[in-house]
C-alpha cells in the first residue's frame, strides 16, 4: 500500500462502473492478501488460494468454490432462518436472565456484558452446541486478537510488534481445529458445514480450515446488532422472525435503508488491467477503493 497508487471513489455513477468490472477491479486479491496475512496460514494453503483465484480461467477453484457455498448458506432460506432463529433465542434467554424483583437493579457493564452476549449467540447460532466460543479463554483470546488486527495487518514482524495478538490468534486456531478434527462442524450450522466441504476437495488441510475459520469469525461478530425484546403485564409475546421480511415490507424496508444510508464502509478493489473510467486511467500498479 505504501508504494502503489490508491484511487478515492465517492461518486455514485463511477462506483456503479466499478462494481460492472469484476474480473479487472477484483475483490479475491484483496481478500486473499487478508486471510493470508491475518490468519497465518500456511504455504501450501496459500498456494491453493491464489489458484485460479480471480476466475481468469473459469468457474473453478477455491474462491470460486467458497463464494458459491457461502452465498447459497446466507440465501434467503433455511439456513439462514435457523441461525437468525438461534441467535434470537440465545438473546432472548440472555435478557429473560436479567429480570429482577420489583424494585431491584442489575448493575452491570455494559459494554463487556453487549459484547458477550452477541458473540455467544452469534457463534452459537453459526457453530451449534459444540462452539469453541464456550470455552471463555476462547472468547477472551479472540478479543484479544481483535484488538491486535491493525498491527498484524501492517505485517512488518508481527511475531514481535503484535506478539500477544499472534499468540491469541493460534489459541483461538488451535480450538477450531480441534473442532473441525472431532467432526463437530456437522452439529453446526449450514455456513461452517459448507465452508468445510468446499475446503476438504480443494486440499484445505484442517489446519488451514481452523486457521481460515478464524478470519471468518471477524466477519460474522463485526456485523452484528443487538436485539431487543419486551415482555408486558406477565404476557410474552413471540415474533416469527422469519416472517418479519415478508408481513412486514415497511419495517424491513426500513432498516434496509437506514443500514444504506448509515453504515460506514468501504470497497477496495485491485487493478488487475489497466482501465479506463469515465476518462480516468486506472493503472495495474494501484488499488481502488
Amino acid at each position: 500500500m505504501l508504494t502503489s497508487k490508491l484511487y478515492v471513489v465517492n461518486s455514485i455513477e463511477l462506483i456503479s462502473s466499478v462494481q460492472r468490472l469484476p474480473k479487472i477491479l477484483a475483490f479475491p486479491p484483496i481478500e486473499a492478501k487478508f486471510a493470508m496475512t491475518i490468519c497465518a496460514s500456511s504455504k501450501e494453503g496459500n498456494e491453493v488460494i491464489a489458484n485460479n483465484l480471480n476466475g481468469e480461467e473459469g468457474d473453478w477453484g477455491y474462491s470460486h468454490d467458497v463464494y458459491k457455498s457461502m452465498n447459497s448458506a446466507l440465501a434467503p432460506g433455511p439456513g439462514l432462518d435457523g441461525m437468525n432463529r438461534i441467535m434470537i433465542q440465545n438473546l432472548a434467554h440472555s435478557l429473560d436472565k436479567l429480570k429482577t424483583q420489583e424494585g431491584q437493579a442489575v448493575v452491570m457493564e455494559l459494554g463487556k456484558w453487549t459484547r458477550h452476549e452477541i458473540t455467544m449467540a452469534t457463534t452459537n447460532s453459526v457453530y451449534g452446541k459444540f462452539n469453541p466460543f464456550n470455552d471463555p479463554k476462547v472468547e477472551s483470546a479472540f478479543w484479544e486478537f481483535e484488538a491486535g488486527l491493525v498491527m498484524i495487518l501492517i505485517d512488518r514482524m508481527p511475531s514481535l510488534t503484535a506478539r500477544k495478538a499472534c499468540r491469541a490468534r493460534d489459541l483461538v486456531g488451535d480450538a477450531f481445529r480441534l473442532y473441525f478434527e472431532a467432526k463437530h462442524h456437522e452439529y453446526g450450522s449450514t455456513l461452517v458445514q459448507n465452508r468445510y466441504d468446499t475446503s476438504m476437495p480443494n486440499k484445505i488441510s484442517v489446519e488451514d480450515i481452523a486457521r481460515f475459520e478464524v478470519g471468518n469469525t471477524i466477519a460474522i461478530l463485526v456485523n452484528t446488532a443487538p436485539v431487543y425484546t419486551k415482555e408486558t403485564n406477565g404476557t410474552r409475546r413471540t415474533i416469527d422472525i422469519t416472517s418479519v421480511k415478508q408481513d412486514c415490507p415497511i419495517l424491513t424496508s426500513t432498516f434496509q435503508e437506514v443500514l444504506r444510508q448509515r453504515t460506514l464502509g468501504a470497497q477496495v478493489r485491485q487493478v488487475i488491467q489497466d482501465t479506463m473510467l469515465d476518462g480516468w486511467m486506472a493503472d495495474i500498479s494501484s488499488r481502488k477503493m
